[in-house]
């Protein structure tokens, strides 16, 4: 895990006790610079672009008065402008008006950043996780499994006939199937699980901490949506699922993948339109 991802993970106070010390720092070396006709303030930007970065442009802001505060002290403290105090002034309020530019900066590229960030993680089409954010979502459950030797499951869905839909009525009566198939899956599982669109028509369902009779059922609630939703609708789409239960952490997340991948082209060779679940023993 690099800084960024392990100090996202931090609670807020933790977060505010590192800025503040930060500022403390760089205050103190300001000054020790400062005696020595040093610059140094250039590094406030440090402290402030974590506030701004880890808390909110507010909290940003906020250090750029601090730390202008801190400059404008300093410079008065240090009988360098005492033949012109005013310079003292108009220097501090040059690097506060030079910090908040920066905090603003800051602050545009966070919102940058979440935003290619989140298009990334979400299908633009269906809004279900996409394969990057699957696998590092299975690959955190997976270790969470190991640590904890809890069970967990892995479904794989591929939609039968969807070639015929995109054929016979469109691909936007295609798009409308996806989305509906994402939805209905989303709806009827719960918030610890995901559903990711692997590619195409593929999608896939893992369910941490689940043993196989509580995955079986979970996925014959969702099997039975789907198949509501597409009668309801007129649209001759069935499912083939293939899904493992680990009763023990797999090897890797790719063998895990290959297991569900294969029971599920096992279901659509001998006729579609089914289930097929297994269990790895410990």
């Amino acid at each position: 895990m690099n800084i960024a991802g392990f100090l996202e993970q931090r609670s807020r106070p933790t977060l505010l006790l590192i800025g503040a010390v930060g500022i403390l720092v760089i205050g103190v070396g300001d000054y020790l610079a400062t005696k020595r006709s040093l610059e140094f303030s250039v590094f406030f930007v440090l402290p402030l672009s974590f506030f701004t970065w880890f808390l909110s442009r507010m909290e940003g802001l906020l250090v750029c008065l601090i730390s202008g505060a801190i400059i404008l002290g300093v410079n008065l403290g240090s009988g360098t402008y005492l033949a012109n105090i005013n310079i003292a002034y108009w220097n501090a309020a040059v690097w506060l008006g030079f910090f908040i530019l920066f905090t603003f900066i800051v602050a545009d590229l966070k919102a940058l950043h979440q935003r290619e960030r989140h298009l990334a993680r979400v299908d633009s089409l269906t809004g279900a996780a996409t394969r990057l954010a699957f696998y590092e979502f299975a690959k955190h459950e997976i270790n969470r499994a190991r640590r904890l030797k809890q069970p967990i499951t892995l479904a794989y869905l591929d939609i039968d006939c969807f070639k015929q839909i995109n054929d016979d009525n469109g691909h936007n009566t295609g798009d409308e199937v996806l989305m509906n198939v994402a939805q209905s899956m989303k709806s009827s599982t719960r918030r610890t699980d995901m559903v990711a669109r692997m590619g195409g028509d593929e999608f896939a369902l893992l369910l941490p901490n689940t043993h196989k009779d509580a995955a079986a059922t979970l996925l014959e609630k969702v099997s039975s949506l789907l198949r509501e939703s597409m009668r309801q609708r007129g649209w001759p789409v069935t499912f083939s699922v293939g899904a493992v239960t680990f009763l023990s952490t797999p090897e890797s997340l790719e063998k895990m993948i290959e297991r569900a991948d294969e029971l599920m082209y096992s279901v659509k060779q001998s006729g579609k339109n089914s289930v097929r679940h297994e269990e790895i023993p410990a």
